[in-house]
């Protein structure tokens, strides 16, 4: 099969691989799209592992259409943090026009338990250049709602800008029971500030 193929036998309603779902654009793959001639059978775009509906890894969105694109390269997604943990996050943004262009990244959907001492640390790096410190950014409450990751960040024509994001659990050499069983959770959004 080759286009929105219904591969599992337990549900055989839903679309697993190569769904073409946008009725204004049919000749366009939008989930679990398998793009690579040499390797048919490996996911490459949109990939929804776990069959919920949602993007688990190489997530395209459209910021503003046919101007920027985000693509999520990787999940960060750990349900054992102890104290000294690191996880990374990779995803680009794409300037797909003709001008340049000024950006933001925001903390959207931020969900976070962690005590108010917030031992949970991020780092930030564009096109592997530094531009928050993991020694010094924490991440942010549920009340920091939209908080900036980064602000007016110009793009080039045609320019693809790399993002990794680390998360650290801070070992403070203290008893840090108190955190356990905490949860954080946040999504990214990309603002065209044009």
């Amino acid at each position: 099969c080759t286009k929105n193929c219904h591969e599992d036998p337990k549900n055989p309603d839903v679309c697993t691989k190569n769904c073409h779902e946008d009725p204004k654009n049919p000749d366009v793959c939008t989930k679990n799209c398998h793009e690579d001639p040499d390797n048919p059978n490996v996911c490459t775009k949109n990939c929804d592992y776990d069959g919920d509906g949602v993007c688990d890894e190489f997530c395209e969105e459209e910021v503003d259409p046919g101007v920027l694109t985000f693509v999520d390269i990787s999940k960060l997604n750990s349900n054992s943090l102890v104290p000294g943990w690191k996880g990374t996050k990779k995803f680009t943004v794409t300037n797909n026009s003709t001008e340049v262009l000024r950006y933001e990244i925001l903390w959207t959907n931020v969900m976070n338990t962690f005590t108010a001492t917030n031992n949970l640390y991020y780092g930030l790096k564009l096109n592997g250049n530094v531009v928050k410190n993991i020694l010094t950014e924490r991440v942010p409450r549920n009340t920091e709602q939209n908080k900036a990751l980064t602000t007016n960040v110009l793009i080039q024509p045609g320019q693809t800008h790399t993002y990794e994001l680390t998360l650290e659990f801070r070992n403070t050499e203290f008893n840090q029971d108190i955190d356990k069983g905490k949860v954080f959770k946040a999504k990214l959004r990309v603002e065209s500030l044009e």
